[in-house]
Formats: structure tokens, C-alpha cells, sequence
């Protein structure tokens, strides 16, 4: 899983070094990413390489069990519902895309498809 694909401009090398999975961003800020060790910062690629990749499994884990990114233990009967939609969760952007879809299904299945055979890039 990776989120930043912007390419090889300044702010994209940026997140590479510190972000790379663009969990710690402040546009995007929810309380429920304060649970899992972040601050909330004041511009991007902020915080450690290693704290922003471990908050970003975590979050998107509980992107697995629900929207809002809530630990699991708050909805005890809750299922993991899998990890294409935890993906789409934890992109969540809506805007669509030429086929129709979302940004966040194209991401999903561009994760999911790269996932089956990682030695390949899938564009």
C-alpha cells in the first residue's frame, strides 16, 4: 500500500521521506488519528517516517471496521468488512474519475490489484 503517487516533484519526494502513505495531513485531520500517536500538523509531511507508516496501518485497519476510523473496540459487534473497502475508506476521495468510478475505487482496486503480484506496477 501506497498512497503517494504524485510523481517525482518536490512535494512528492517530500512525503516519500516522511509520509509516504499521507496519513498525517491537515486537511484530512480526525480525532481518531490523535489515538493512534499522531499530532496534528500544521502543514504537510510532518512528524517521523517510521510513527506515519505504523499510525497508517492502524488507520487503515479500522478503515476495515467503519467510516470515522474509530478503534474496533467501540463497535464490539463489529466485523472487518475487507480490505478493498478499508482502502476506499482510507482514501476517501469521492471525485469521479473518466469510467464513471470514484477516485477512491480506482485507488482501491490499483492497491488490491498490485497487491496479487508485487513484483508488477500496475499504472
Amino acid at each position: 500500500m501506497i498512497e503517494e503517487t504524485g510523481g517525482r516533484d518536490a512535494k512528492s519526494m517530500a512525503a516519500w521521506d516522511v509520509d509516504p502513505l499521507q496519513v498525517n495531513v491537515p486537511g484530512d485531520w480526525s480525532g481518531a488519528k490523535e489515538k493512534i500517536g499522531l499530532k496534528k500538523p500544521s502543514k504537510r509531511n510532518e512528524g517521523m517516517v517510521e510513527e506515519n507508516i505504523k499510525a497508517a496501518i492502524k488507520f487503515l485497519v479500522r478503515k476495515g471496521f467503519g467510516v470515522s476510523g474509530q478503534p474496533a473496540s467501540r463497535r464490539p459487534k463489529g466485523v472487518f468488512d475487507d480490505w478493498r473497502t478499508a482502502l476506499r475508506r482510507y482514501n476517501g476521495r469521492d471525485d469521479e474519475m473518466v469510467d464513471g468510478r470514484s477516485y477512491s475505487e480506482t485507488y482501491a482496486d490499483h492497491i488490491v490489484d498490485r497487491a496479487k503480484d508485487p513484483g508488477r506496477f500496475v499504472a
